[in-house]
């Protein structure tokens, strides 16, 4: 069904593939899983099956579907693969839970009656009965991905993609949702294709692993699922961090006895088997290993003082709604790592969000270091106090490049810095070792250059851990810190949560992961109704659990008592004992210059102009653009002495006619501009977009007269898109805005008036880019001088055409009345012209950037 042939993948500005000579089938019917390192590419190879979710790039080799190269199926047959995202709120995408189910069927045109019955035998299928007609944003964590896998099969998809679909889920809701796609396997024979990092739960279900392989530049494929195991152990891959913990039980007597791999168990049966036949040796390992007893006889916080503490704690999202946390207590001790554990929607990130000032909770004290928190600054919490890495990573991300947002946090270093010194990388390593070390240790050296929004989940956490570490904070808050890293990563992260303990700082963790926190933790904590209801060491929080517990607690429960982990059989790993990073990867040095010197001497141009947008391409012929020009202006008098007909002949619906002849003649605009070229829905997507920010804007402001954004938002789309796109967006605004403020013949003036303005711009913007940016994406010379423009148009263009409009409807000779409309309205007209300037000055350089990246990044 599904074929990659030599395929292969890099960044346009990077020297380095992601993966290359990928080569595998998934055959019809089959369940696939797709496993890697955390970064190897796993996400962008699976997006690169649906076109128009593919990464920005240069690709390699060819995908099929059913025999036909990918690029080439038409969209009823891309309706056949679905896709299911690790990004599970970004996927829903309306307020209903029947309206996410409807959403695609409506799109295809499906008549009601079929659309209704389809959406009521998935809801049964699913068990969603029950919350059918609930907000989407009152659903848990774990029945929002489940809306999103149910949304995705009403399609009827022949082919099933998940990527990283449990990432963010609870033990039990990852359990369930898992039987659900291993059932529409079952019932259905749907084709399933599943990139995952957790594996207890998929690899002995899977019938086919695929392996990719960033060391040696190939993707390895093994039918037999023992036969992966097998390969792994042998190899001594990171990879083996990621079997099921009986595979990782014989690996590990596997190092240090001369045991058979001929049968490597898979599953908690194959474990207790192979336990069973192999104790004695098991058994000796366990006697000798002291870990277990350290953990239960460790070093006790009773003596130590409390770093956070919450009394009686109440927190609601809104009067109407139940208390999240009610009376809640909570009490971590300094130089302790606490993780909370619960199920979705217990209430855990908000508890985070409370202890980190975020919000307030409706009563109760929050203590930090013996201080009230209402008493301490919020300059004094954010950063020195508290450093906070929120779930969603990306929050933290506002630089264009990783090595802009890692360098914000190196005081004396900023980007500039590297595009003007050579020996910037040396002098962060010999005046700011922290970073380069961060750097090396996390291995993010192939991501530097790339941005931050671009790499993967599990890079993007640990770019972000590598921001928050750079403020040496005092308390640390984590919320599910291992979201997208693969084993061994996570087991590097916990060394170095090992290394902050040892440096006295303190950890607060939220996390799902349940062998990462077991590994990691002082005491864990469970919340449930609202409150912590149980609070020990690891040994006796997991020993008597039943889902939330270990594997290897399951395996190892008939045979020890206090095994939670299998470092407590056979003692610490390597990679536990690490916790240097000063020398961990000085072999590296070559390739962090290498690195280096690309971010500076051919990245810094294209990460400021080729990367978000290239300007040769996006250069017009100056011919062929003027003569265009000259045509439209031509329509746009006709167009304008219509109005003048129909706003004299017409007293009824005049300003409806009018108003269509304004949008008729801006999309012949957009059809002549792209005349050799078909018209891409993506772009007219991010029309919709600013549009929407322009009429909102409106409304947001309608109480300060002529202060609004709308002249702004078109002269940034005209300059950032082109300029049909900017008398599109003018109009359109003008006409929907409107909406609120009441319809009438000024409404297509307003449309012309402000469409033009957009046009202007774009034609403008376009001439000065080439002389103000001087390589950079948007300079702040620039943005004055759009500034300026913005001004200048809003009040001649703007303000002549719609003081115009005044005296033609007056009633009067247009010869007495313009004059004074004209002198009369300058206050105003200053006003709408300065406001816009305003505007453009605040939005304009974050608005066009983030354009040029959207243009970049689709291909618009």
């Amino acid at each position: 069904m599904l074929r990659f042939e030599n395929f292969g993948f890099k960044y346009e500005n990077s020297e380095n593939s992601i993966f290359s000579n990928v080569n595998f089938e998934v055959n019809e019917g089959e369940v696939t899983l797709l496993i890697g390192k955390s970064g190897c590419g796993k996400s962008t190879l699976i997006r690169s099956i649906k076109p128009y979710m593919a990464r920005k790039g240069i690709v390699e080799g060819t995908i099929y579907y059913k025999g036909k190269d990918v690029k080439t199926l038409s969209e009823e047959e891309l309706a056949h693969i679905g896709y299911v995202s690790q990004d599970i709120e970004n996927q829903i995408v309306t307020d209903k839970v029947w309206h996410e189910l409807a959403f695609g069927l409506e799109n295809l045109g499906m008549p009601q009656k079929e659309m209704r019955l389809r959406c009521g035998e998935m809801a049964a299928y699913f068990g969603i009965e029950d919350w059918y007609n609930r907000d989407t944003d009152s659903l848990s964590t774990g029945q929002k991905q489940l809306l999103n896998l149910a949304s995705v099969m009403v399609m009827k998809p022949d082919l099933l993609i998940l990527d990283e679909p449990v990432s963010t889920l609870d033990p039990v809701a990852e359990s369930e949702l898992l039987e659900r796609v291993f059932r529409l396997n079952r019932d259905f024979g749907t084709t399933i294709l599943i990139v995952m990092h957790e594996l207890e739960e998929v690899f002995n279900r899977a019938d086919k692993i695929v392996f990719i392989n960033n060391e040696s530049d190939t993707s390895v494929v093994v039918n037999d699922k023992r036969n992966m195991a097998r390969y792994l152990i042998e190899n001594n891959n990171n990879q083996v961090y990621g079997l099921p913990s009986a595979s990782r039980i014989c690996s590990e007597l596997y190092k240090r006895e001369d045991v058979s791999l001929s049968d490597v168990p898979i599953s908690i049966a194959d474990g207790k088997r192979f336990l069973n036949d192999n104790f004695e040796l098991i058994n000796s390992y366990y006697e000798n290993n002291k870990y277990n007893i350290d953990k239960l006889n460790g070093n006790s916080f009773n003596e130590v003082a409390n770093a956070i503490e919450l009394k009686h704690v109440y927190y609601k999202y809104n009067k109407d709604s139940d208390f999240v946390l009610e009376d809640f207590a909570l009490t971590v001790k300094e130089g302790e790592v606490y993780t909370i554990m619960g199920g979705n929607g217990c209430g855990k990130s908000t508890t985070l969000s409370i202890i980190s000032k975020l919000i307030n909770p409706n009563d109760g004290k929050v203590i930090l270091f013996g201080k009230d928190i209402k008493k301490i600054k919020d300059e004094d919490i954010y950063g020195k106090l508290i450093g906070f890495i929120p779930q969603e990573p990306r929050n933290l991300f506002s630089k264009d490049t990783v090595l802009e947002e890692l360098l914000g946090k190196v005081k004396g270093f900023s980007y500039d810095d590297l595009k003007a010194d050579d020996g910037l990388l040396k002098k962060i390593e010999d005046e700011n070792k922290n970073l380069y070390d961060y750097i090396t240790f996390f291995e993010i050296e192939n991501v530097l250059s790339l941005n931050p929004f671009d790499i993967s989940g599990g890079e993007m956490q640990k770019v972000a851990m590598i921001k928050v570490l750079l403020l040496n904070s005092k308390i640390i808050i984590m919320d599910e810190p291992t979201k997208g890293l693969d084993a061994f990563a996570k087991s590097k992260m916990a060394s170095y949560i090992k290394k902050l303990k040892g440096m006295g700082k303190t950890i607060l963790l939220v996390s799902h992961d349940i062998e990462f926190s077991a590994s990691v933790s002082d005491r864990l904590g469970f919340l449930f109704n609202r409150r912590i209801i149980s609070d020990a060491i690891p040994t006796l929080f997991f020993t008597d659990n039943h889902f939330y517990t270990t594997v290897t607690r399951r395996i190892t429960r008939d045979y020890f008592k206090n095994v939670i982990l299998i470092k407590d059989i056979f003692g610490e790993d390597d990679n536990d004992n690490n916790l240097s990073i000063c020398n961990k990867k000085k072999s590296q040095d070559k390739n962090i210059d290498k690195t280096v010197e690309n971010a500076k001497h051919k990245n810094t141009n294209k990460i400021d102009s080729n990367r978000i947008v290239n300007s040769e391409n996006e250069k017009l012929d100056s011919h062929l653009m003027f003569r265009k020009l000259r045509n439209y202006i031509i329509v746009a008098a006709l167009v304008y002495g219509i109005m003048l007909g129909i706003s004299k002949t017409y007293a009824d619906q005049r300003y409806f006619l009018m108003s269509v002849i304004v949008l008729l003649v801006s999309m012949i605009g957009l059809a002549v501009f792209f005349e050799k070229k078909k018209i891409s829905g993506k772009r007219l997507v991010l029309i919709a977009a600013l549009t929407a920010l322009g009429v909102v804007g409106r409304v947001l402001f309608y109480m300060i007269p002529a202060f609004k954004p709308v002249g702004a938002i078109s002269i940034i789309a005209g300059v950032a898109l082109d300029p049909f796109s900017g008398f599109l967006c003018g109009s359109l605004m003008a006409f929907l805005s409107n909406a609120f403020f009441g319809q009438g013949s000024w409404t297509a003036f307003q449309m012309f008036s402000f469409g033009l303005v957009g046009f202007l711009a774009g034609i403008i913007g376009s001439l000065l880019r080439r002389s103000l940016n001087k390589g950079k994406s948007v300079s702040r010379k620039y943005i004055v001088a759009i500034a300026v423009y913005g001004f200048i148009s809003i009040f001649l263009i703007y303000g002549f055409i719609m003081n115009f409009f005044t005296s033609l409807t007056a009633g009067k000779a247009i010869k007495e009345t313009l004059l004074i409309n004209i002198i009369s309205g300058i206050p105003l007209d200053i006003i709408h012209g300065v406001s816009t300037a305003v505007f453009i000055l605040i939005l304009g350089r974050p608005l066009i950037r983030r354009i040029y990246r959207i243009k970049y990044k689709y291909e618009i």
